[in-house]
């Protein structure tokens, strides 16, 4: 499943909600409906850290979390999609969801895991 929707940024891995999603922008960034793509979602990031540490793997959810921090402002928000490569420099918020900022519940568990 990897193959089809991980992509490794300058600043971690990030991964599509599944291949061929449409719900983003067009490759130059412009927001117009016919030929939307969708980016980098950054709490999937997350997710595979919750996932790594259900598996006993906490060195590879510790690099997740690091990841996370990466993408996240001076506050610890998130951008809701990040840029893969295509349109502008991977791993940095997408201008259409930067306004859409969150703090994932993944964060919590994470940091709470020994």
């Amino acid at each position: 499943m990897d193959k089809l929707i991980k992509v490794n940024t300058p600043v971690g891995a990030g991964w599509y909600r599944y291949n061929h999603d449409a719900y983003g922008e067009r490759l130059d960034g412009r927001v117009i409906r016919p030929d939307w793509r969708g980016r980098l979602w950054t709490l999937l990031t997350g997710e595979r850290g919750e996932f790594e540490l259900t598996r006993g793997d906490q060195t590879a959810a510790r690099n997740l979390l690091g990841v996370m921090s990466r993408f996240a402002n001076d506050g610890l928000m998130l951008s809701e999609q990040i840029w893969d490569g295509q349109g502008a420099v991977p791993g940095l918020p997408v201008r259409a969801r930067d306004r859409l900022r969150h703090l994932p519940g993944p964060w919590p568990s994470s940091f709470a895991s020994p």
